[in-house]
C-alpha cells in the first residue's frame, strides 16, 4: 500500500513547483538591458507558473510521481501566444493566451492536490510569465519598450515540468510530464482520478 502525498508541502528547505516552459521568451529577452536580467537566471526556465508551492519528487514518491504523469497525459496539448504586457507593482510579465486555459489547470490541480496556488498569498490568480523584477516603474518601461516589438510570442505546450527548490536558491528540473491528449477538447476545469487517467 502506497501513502499519499501530504497535503501540504514538506518543510525541508526544498519546494517543488508545477510550470510550464516556455523557451522563445527567452531568445526574446536576449537583449534586455541590465539591471533587468531575466528572473530564470536561478534555473528556472521562462514560464508559466502552473502551480506553486507544490512537492518534490522525493515527497511524491514513484507511486505519485506515475499518477501525476498520467493525469497530465490525459491533457491535450495547446498552442500558447503571448502579446500582450502587464505589470504587478515591480513586476512585468506577459500575458498567455488562452488565458482560460492556464487558469483552469491551476485551479483544478489545486483542487485536485489540495493546495493553495502561491500559498494563498494572493486572492486572485493571474496566469503570467515573469520577465523582470524592478522597483523602478521607469526602468520597467525601458524593458517593455524593448520587449514590445518582438511579440507576439507562440509556443506549443506539450509538457509540463516539476521544479525543485535548492538550499541555496537555485532550482533544477526533477520530472518532465508529456501532454498526451489527442482529442480536441477546452480547457480543463478538472483532472480524472488517477485510477480512470491513462497510463
Amino acid at each position: 500500500m502506497t501513502s499519499e502525498p501530504p497535503a501540504e508541502p514538506v518543510r525541508t528547505g526544498r519546494r517543488g513547483g508545477l510550470i510550464v516552459p516556455v523557451p522563445e521568451v527567452e531568445a526574446a529577452c536576449s537583449l534586455l538591458p541590465a539591471p533587468c536580467l531575466p528572473v530564470w537566471q536561478a534555473g528556472v526556465p521562462a514560464h508559466v507558473t502552473l502551480l506553486f508551492p507544490f512537492h518534490t519528487a522525493d515527497a511524491l514518491g514513484p507511486d505519485g510521481l506515475s499518477k501525476l504523469a498520467a493525469l497530465f497525459a490525459s491533457l491535450t496539448p495547446v498552442r500558447a501566444s503571448f502579446d500582450q504586457i502587464d505589470r504587478f507593482p515591480d513586476i512585468l510579465y506577459l500575458c498567455p493566451e488562452p488565458r482560460g486555459w492556464f487558469l483552469d489547470l491551476t485551479r483544478a490541480l489545486a483542487a485536485h492536490f489540495g493546495l493553495s496556488p502561491y500559498g494563498g498569498l494572493h486572492a486572485d490568480i493571474v496566469p503570467h510569465l515573469t520577465v523582470t523584477r524592478h522597483p523602478d516603474p521607469a526602468i520597467l518601461g525601458a524593458v517593455e519598450a524593448r520587449l514590445r516589438p518582438t511579440l507576439p510570442v507562440v509556443t506549443d505546450v506539450y509538457e509540463v515540468w516539476l521544479m525543485e527548490e535548492e538550499p541555496d536558491g537555485r532550482w533544477h528540473r526533477a520530472a518532465v510530464f508529456p501532454l498526451l491528449g489527442t482529442a480536441s477538447a477546452p480547457a480543463p476545469t478538472s483532472l480524472p482520478d488517477a485510477a480512470d487517467a491513462p497510463g
